[in-house]
Parts: C-alpha cells; structure tokens; sequence
C-alpha cells in the first residue's frame, strides 16, 4: 500500500534529468516530468516498484502511516 510520497526526493531526481538549475543561466530541459500513476491508499506489486521506490513509502496496510505523518498536503486531481 501507497503511504507516503516523498516529493523532495522526486524532485531530485527531476532536477537530474534537467527539469531543473543547479546555478543561474543552466539550460532547463523541458521534455522531462513525471507522472505518478500510483495515489496514497493504493496497493502495489513489489515488481511494480522501479527505480523511483525511494519517492514512496509502502507498508502493508494504511493505517501504518499513521495520523499526520504524510508529507501529502493536499492531492490536486486532473480535470
């Protein structure tokens, strides 16, 4: 189960692919961005976990995130 995403960790790994500057005047690549195409509560695969696993927290259950330990502030749909 999807507890927690961490979104300072994918935004690292954004900024790595040049979604984003280190220093003034760097060139921004603007084909790169994410999509999560996984939403707090729902179950996964261990197979389908990749290599932005460290961005989630997975737990067996949601109750294991307990209350208020989310780094989710609000979840923004698409229209």
């Amino acid at each position: 189960v999807v507890l927690d995403v961490n979104g300072l960790v994918l935004a690292q790994v954004l900024q790595k692919l040049g979604a984003g500057r280190t220093k003034a005047g760097e060139a921004v690549n603007y084909s790169v961005g994410a999509e999560l195409l996984v939403s707090l509560g729902q179950r996964v695969q261990k197979d389908q976990i990749n290599l932005l696993q460290k961005a989630l927290t997975v737990g067996k259950d949601k109750r294991e995130a307990g209350d208020g330990d989310t780094l989710v502030a609000e979840v923004l749909l698409p229209h």
